[in-house]
């Protein structure tokens, strides 16, 4: 499956297990129950192949774990997370922009909406 393919199925799945927001502390481990995709399929780079992908909700977050084989800081690409749903970003998706090197970024937030700060570690 493409790097496109993974990133919608992913989206899919997130948007399915937010709308069943549930209370937990935010510090807590991930466990089998997070995870939502697989994949199988080698990229043609190490560091741009996604294994796993997770998500979890909490009252005030949604979290996502993206599991890659390998993390080169040499390596120059751009993750982004595109997110819909029935609601906010129903016309206009939540866009975040991961790069390897500068600020993650995000669109597609309407006026008078709260903002929308991603945290990457």
């Amino acid at each position: 499956m493409t790097r496109l393919a993974w990133c919608l199925f992913g989206i899919l799945l997130l948007l399915a297990i937010a709308a069943c927001s549930t209370s937990s502390p935010v510090n807590r481990p991930w466990v089998q129950a997070d995870l939502r995709a697989l994949n199988t399929q080698v990229a043609t780079s190490p560091a741009t192949d996604i294994l796993a992908g997770y998500t979890r909700t909490t009252d005030l977050s949604v979290d996502i774990r993206i599991d890659m084989l390998d993390i080169n800081p040499g390596d120059k690409y751009t993750l982004k997370i595109v997110l819909w749903d029935d609601r906010d970003f129903s016309k206009s998706p939540l866009t975040i922009t991961i790069p390897t090197t500068g600020t993650v970024q995000t669109s597609g937030i309407q006026v008078g909406k709260p903002a929308i700060w991603p945290r990457v570690v």
